[in-house]
């Protein structure tokens, strides 16, 4: 399977998609990530056992800059460049990198919890919605309203809590959030 047909997969699975890259002899950590993590993740994979800087540098660059996140496992000088071509195209695009495998796995298991966490919260988030919408009407409508700003401000606090329970994210990504509650 070709890195464009990853990217096709991936634009087609509704999952979260992320980049692995980094650098190698043989594939079996990608395949190893794969086969653990596929239920919760959707995966463009670079690999290619007759890789040339000529044919597969731009290939790579589409797989990384179409995912929601890149990952680079013992990455390489062709990494670290890559990694400084997606910051100058997209400032939001952040690349993780690890040099241990065993804080990759680590890393994948506390995203893969939060995720799942987040559904969850959605999932309650509509069902409120819809109760909210079933009785509030007429006069209860300015209640509702104001229910529904409340269960907003805290969702927020429950995904950023779970976000730093999880380790996904470190205060100066969102340096402009103030306390909810």
């Amino acid at each position: 399977m070709s890195i464009f047909d990853d990217i096709e997969k991936s634009k087609e699975s509704g999952q979260f998609v992320i980049f692995l890259g980094g650098y190698a002899k043989d594939n079996n950590w990608r395949n190893d990530i794969k086969e653990k993590f596929s239920d919760s993740f959707s995966f463009i994979d670079p690999y290619d056992e007759n890789w040339t800087l000529e044919n597969n540098v731009y290939a790579e660059l589409a797989g990384a800059s179409n995912a929601h996140l890149v990952v680079f496992y013992n990455p390489g000088e062709g990494s670290k460049r890559e990694i400084e071509f997606l910051e100058l195209i997209d400032e939001a695009q952040k690349a993780i990198v690890f040099d241990d495998y065993d804080e990759l796995i680590d890393y994948f298991e506390k995203f893969k919890n939060f995720l799942n966490e987040m559904i969850e919260i959605e999932i309650e988030i509509e069902e409120i919605s819809e109760a909210l919408n079933t009785y509030g009407t007429g006069a209860e409508s300015e209640h509702s309203i104001s229910k529904i700003t409340k269960i907003n401000a805290w969702t927020c606090k429950v995904i950023l809590d779970s976000a730093y329970k999880y380790n996904i994210l470190d205060i100066e990504d969102i340096e402009d959030v103030k306390d909810i509650e």
